[in-house]
Protein backbone atom coordinates (compact mmCIF):
# COMPACT_ATOMS: atom_id res chain seq x y z
CA UNK A 1 0.00 0.00 0.00
CA UNK A 2 1.78 2.74 -1.35
CA UNK A 3 -0.02 5.29 1.45
CA UNK A 4 1.29 3.04 4.68
CA UNK A 5 4.68 3.46 2.95
CA UNK A 6 4.73 7.01 2.47
CA UNK A 7 3.59 7.15 5.94
CA UNK A 8 5.81 5.15 7.94
CA UNK A 9 8.93 5.68 5.72
CA UNK A 10 11.40 7.85 8.23
CA UNK A 11 9.44 6.62 11.39
CA UNK A 12 11.68 5.00 14.14
CA UNK A 13 11.73 1.37 15.32
CA UNK A 14 8.80 1.42 18.38
CA UNK A 15 7.26 4.93 17.13
CA UNK A 16 3.63 5.20 16.91
CA UNK A 17 2.03 7.24 14.18
CA UNK A 18 -1.63 8.40 13.58
CA UNK A 19 -2.72 9.02 9.95
CA UNK A 20 -5.54 8.87 7.09
CA UNK A 21 -5.53 7.20 3.66
CA UNK A 22 -7.69 7.65 1.05
CA UNK A 23 -8.77 4.52 -1.13
CA UNK A 24 -6.15 5.04 -3.99
CA UNK A 25 -3.16 4.82 -1.44
CA UNK A 26 -4.95 1.59 0.14
CA UNK A 27 -6.75 -0.76 -1.47
CA UNK A 28 -8.77 0.85 -4.25
CA UNK A 29 -12.41 2.10 -4.19
CA UNK A 30 -14.95 -0.23 -2.54
CA UNK A 31 -16.69 -2.66 -4.90
CA UNK A 32 -20.02 -3.53 -3.91
CA UNK A 33 -19.76 -6.64 -6.03
CA UNK A 34 -17.52 -8.36 -3.80
CA UNK A 35 -19.60 -7.77 -0.69
CA UNK A 36 -22.12 -11.14 0.09
CA UNK A 37 -24.65 -11.13 2.18
CA UNK A 38 -24.65 -15.05 4.33
CA UNK A 39 -27.70 -16.23 6.27
CA UNK A 40 -27.14 -15.93 9.66
CA UNK A 41 -28.18 -19.71 9.80
CA UNK A 42 -25.18 -20.44 7.37
CA UNK A 43 -22.68 -18.13 9.32
CA UNK A 44 -20.41 -19.96 11.84
CA UNK A 45 -21.27 -19.91 15.30
CA UNK A 46 -19.64 -17.39 17.21
CA UNK A 47 -18.68 -15.04 13.85
CA UNK A 48 -17.44 -12.32 15.04
CA UNK A 49 -16.33 -8.60 13.14
CA UNK A 50 -12.69 -9.21 11.97
CA UNK A 51 -12.42 -12.98 11.76
CA UNK A 52 -11.01 -14.93 8.73
CA UNK A 53 -13.44 -17.44 7.17
CA UNK A 54 -12.87 -19.73 4.25
CA UNK A 55 -15.74 -19.78 1.84
CA UNK A 56 -17.22 -22.39 -0.78
CA UNK A 57 -14.75 -22.51 -3.46
CA UNK A 58 -12.03 -22.38 -1.05
CA UNK A 59 -11.55 -18.54 -0.71
CA UNK A 60 -10.67 -16.46 2.42
CA UNK A 61 -12.84 -13.75 3.29
CA UNK A 62 -12.62 -11.45 6.29
CA UNK A 63 -16.09 -10.20 8.33
CA UNK A 64 -16.66 -6.55 8.15
CA UNK A 65 -20.08 -6.47 9.60
CA UNK A 66 -22.75 -9.32 11.36
CA UNK A 67 -25.88 -7.88 11.21
CA UNK A 68 -30.12 -9.15 11.01
CA UNK A 69 -33.06 -8.55 9.88
CA UNK A 70 -36.41 -9.02 11.45
CA UNK A 71 -39.42 -10.02 9.29
CA UNK A 72 -42.50 -9.56 11.36
CA UNK A 73 -44.15 -7.02 9.26
CA UNK A 74 -43.46 -5.95 5.74
CA UNK A 75 -41.79 -2.36 6.72
CA UNK A 76 -40.42 -3.77 9.90
CA UNK A 77 -36.69 -4.02 10.18
CA UNK A 78 -34.09 -4.03 12.34
CA UNK A 79 -33.18 -0.33 13.67
CA UNK A 80 -36.50 1.02 11.49
CA UNK A 81 -40.02 1.07 12.93
CA UNK A 82 -42.75 2.82 11.05
CA UNK A 83 -44.52 5.34 12.76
Amino acid sequence: MPGLERAVEGLAVGGELSFEMTPEDAFGELDEKLIVDVPLEQAPEGLEVGMAVRLQGGQTARVTAVRCRVSLLPLVRCGFVPE
